[in-house]
């Protein structure tokens, strides 16, 4: 009967698991395939206090990022919603439109917190002056808020 060893996954193995699992294979496979190809390592107690510290480090993180973008979205709603000032045609209509990737390039300079475009909801591009509601979620949190275009 083969051996088998306890391996932690650094990649996904379809079907046997995805990274970050604990599993088990025959010693051989771990030895001359997973290991070798960076796939895997023996899931040691070493292996084991450094992936629950990770575990405890990337919790922190997240629960720190929520309490930020919390912390962002009270800031804007109490400042009656975010304002871009920007160079108009003589129709009024905007040089350059606003579009989710705008408002999340907004947000980061100006919150120093880094979202992505699909954290607001936009149907389409902003593309005149006016005021806009935007619809906002992040993992359990959701918001709307006022956009402003004013001309320069």
């Amino acid at each position: 009967m083969a051996k088998k060893a306890e391996v932690l996954l650094l990649k996904p193995l379809p079907p046997k698991g995805n990274a970050g699992d604990v599993i088990e294979v025959k010693i051989h496979f771990a030895q001359h395939v997973l290991i070798p190809q960076g796939i895997a390592v023996f899931n040691t107690k070493q292996v084991q206090n450094q992936r629950s510290a990770q575990i405890k480090q990337i919790a922190k993180n997240k629960s720190d990022i929520h309490a930020s973008v919390k912390n962002m979205i009270d800031e804007v709603t109490k400042s009656n919603g975010i304002t871009f000032t920007k160079a108009v045609t003589e129709t009024w209509g905007l040089y350059d439109s606003i579009s989710s990737k705008t408002i999340a390039s907004y947000i980061e300079d100006t919150y120093n917190i880094r979202l992505w475009a699909s954290n607001f909801d936009m149907e389409e591009k902003i593309e005149t002056l006016g005021e806009f509601e935007i619809a906002f979620t992040y993992e359990d949190l959701s918001s709307t808020f006022q956009l402003h275009v004013v001309a320069e």
